[in-house]
């Protein structure tokens, strides 16, 4: 027998999937990183162009806020803003005399309570 001819093959065997091994962690890890980077970033979502049914405040509909005239309302006041951290942030610049909305989860995620808060401690909550 050749022990150094079967030495050469398990060499080369072992540095070609130790390569690959490398490679392959490199790369999950970097997809990995990337996943995560995005999932902590917000989405900006020009609204002009939504339907009502597709903007991000429709799914608040069933807790008081509702579409007029292609306003959103709470209560009967414009609003200037919402802030449910981890699912939504949304702000209409354009909104006169407007409140501003906190949205209070449970540990299951589902909405306990819709808040008016000040547009200041608003943007204190997104900052957190």
């Amino acid at each position: 027998m050749n022990f150094d001819k079967e030495k050469k093959k398990y060499t080369c065997s072992l540095l070609v999937s130790t390569t690959f091994i490398i490679l392959l962690i490199f790369f999950k890890m970097d997809s990995i990183e990337s996943i995560s980077e995005s999932i902590g970033k917000s989405q900006v979502v020009e609204l002009n162009e939504l339907e009502e049914r597709e903007h991000p405040l429709y799914v608040y509909e069933e807790n008081g806020i509702e579409y007029v005239n292609g306003k959103w309302f709470f209560k009967g006041s414009e609003i200037g803003g919402l802030v449910d951290v981890g699912y939504c942030i949304y702000v209409d610049e354009g909104a006169k005399s407007s409140v501003w909305i906190y949205v209070s989860r449970n540990k299951n995620g589902q909405i306990s309570s819709l808040d008016v808060i000040s547009e200041k401690e608003g943007w204190e909550k997104v900052e957190k």
